[in-house]
Order: C-alpha cells, then sequence, then structure tokens
C-alpha cells in the first residue's frame, strides 16, 4: 500500500505509522473530553516497514582494484579517481561531494566545509541546496581530508584550472555531469 504525500510522491510506511499513532492518540483526548465513544484509529493496522539491509562496504583491496581499472591519463578519468578517492577516504555522500566549491577547501588545515548537497535533475538542471540537503544541522562540519587526498585535489585543481574555470571541484565540463560517455 502506498499513501500519496501531497506533492506527486508516497509517504514511507514509517511516517504513515506515525501518523496513525499521532491520530489515536487524538482520539483518546477526544474520548477523555467525552466528544467521541470510541478511538477508531485503534483498528488501522500498522503498515509492514522495510527491513533495512546491512550495508556493504569495500574492503580496501576492493577499493584498490576498483581504481586500477580507471584510466587516469585522460581528463575526466583523473578527475573521476579524484573524485572516488575522495569520496573513499572522506565520507562525504557523493551529493555533499559533488556540490563542493574550491573555496570551500581550507587548504592549510587540510579541511573540506560540508553545508550542502547537490539537487540534480540533468545537467542543466541542477542546484546546490544548503537549506534541506543535509541531515541535520550538526552535518555542517569542516572535514579533515588526508594529506594525501589534498594533494591529489591539488593537482586535479591545475588540470581543471588549465581548461575551464569553474567553482565546483567536480564539474567536468562547465556541467556538472559529462552527459557523453
Amino acid at each position: 500500500m502506498t499513501v500519496a504525500n501531497g506533492k506527486g510522491g508516497t509517504l514511507k510506511p514509517n511516517t504513515v505509522n506515525l501518523i496513525v499513532c499521532t491520530l489515536a492518540q487524538i482520539y483518546e483526548m477526544a474520548i477523555e473530553h467525552e466528544l467521541v465513544e470510541v478511538n477508531i484509529a485503534n483498528e488501522i493496522k500498522k503498515l509492514p516497514q522495510k527491513i533495512k539491509k546491512e550495508v556493504q562496504h569495500w574492503t580496501l583491496p576492493e577499493f584498490e582494484n576498483f581504481m586500477s581499472m580507471i584510466d587516469k591519463s585522460t581528463y575526466k578519468g583523473y578527475m573521476q579517481y579524484v573524485g572516488f578517492y575522495t569520496l573513499f577516504f572522506s565520507g562525504m555522500h557523493v551529493g555533499e561531494m559533488m556540490a563542493r566549491k574550491w573555496t570551500d577547501i581550507n587548504w592549510e588545515s587540510e579541511s573540506i566545509y560540508i553545508d550542502s548537497t547537490l539537487d540534480y535533475n540533468n545537467a542543466k538542471d541542477w542546484q546546490t541546496n544548503t537549506e534541506f540537503g543535509l541531515k541535520n544541522e550538526s552535518s555542517r562540519a569542516w572535514l579533515k581530508l588526508t594529506p594525501k587526498t589534498i594533494e591529489m585535489l591539488k593537482s586535479w585543481k591545475e588540470k581543471q584550472d588549465s581548461l575551464i574555470e569553474v567553482d565546483y571541484i567536480f564539474m567536468y565540463n562547465s556541467t556538472m555531469y559529462d552527459t557523453e560517455t
């Protein structure tokens, strides 16, 4: 069973169950005030919730094997190599990384500021989202990077600057993603 959320999407079972629980509490109050005799919300069955799967993380050898398949000799390949390396060793989410600008990096303290994520529809319709993009307010923070990540980012910046002038670290060709392989 799916429940529409009014915005063209659906509500998750947990959200629906919370709404039903709140409704049951409202009916309990109404019974106490003698406005109704029966709590009809108690008749609503809870929706089954998905069992969360255990996340399988890459081991270092698996990651190294993946990275060995990227052709670093090309402009795009080098960007991908630096991007995947940054993701693996920083713990950033993809959307957080894609929203990063060069001005977010503090080269001296070897850290990067996370304050937004990328809302992406297509190569020409995207924006960074600082208001609703992060999971919670404590997600805004300076994230320490490894010295090797910093060196790779410096090298990537030099390559990128030699071809295009953009604010975003992982922008390839003045659009957020390359639409051609």
